[in-house]
């Protein structure tokens, strides 16, 4: 039940956060150029920062298995969506068929399930989750994009 309790404050403080981009970017306090700077902020910095966070404990030698485990089942599931994207786009003709195989294949969702990870199963579960966005990134900046580019 606390896990419960927990996922839906987390849930909650995502959504007043929402709230309070939208409301800001309506408004105009928040311009464009504001949103990219804050943008590249999250991405750049603070994300980083929180996975580095992540792997700043105690060497425990079953943290390190279950480390190394979570990047191979990351990998797996990450290549698991790849080829299950190739056969629902292998027999399209559309143009764009390689921005929907991307699509289909490659999720956004680490960066938004960080702050949920971070406040359900702590340090160590952000190290676990943090080998999935490491594997996601490997995949995406290197399969994903000579699929792209051509």
């Amino acid at each position: 039940m606390d896990l419960a309790l927990v996922t839906l404050q987390q849930v909650g403080i995502l959504f007043i956060l929402i709230i309070i981009g939208f409301v800001c970017g309506k408004t105009g306090v928040i311009t464009a150029e504001g949103k990219k700077v804050l943008s590249n902020l999250l991405v750049t910095i603070i994300m980083p920062a929180m996975i580095l966070n992540s792997y700043l404990s105690e060497f425990d030698p079953q943290v390190l298995n279950n480390l190394l485990l979570a990047f191979a089942l990351s990998t797996v599931a990450i290549l698991l969506a790849m080829a299950v994207s190739f056969l629902l786009t292998f027999k399209m003709k559309s143009p764009n068929k390689k921005v929907l195989w991307f699509a289909f294949s490659f999720s956004n969702a680490a960066y938004m399930g960080f702050p949920l990870v971070k406040g359900l199963f702590g340090d160590e579960g952000m190290l676990y989750a943090s080998a999935f966005a490491t594997m996601f990134n490997v995949i995406v900046w290197s399969v994903g994009y000579a699929v792209m580019s051509g």
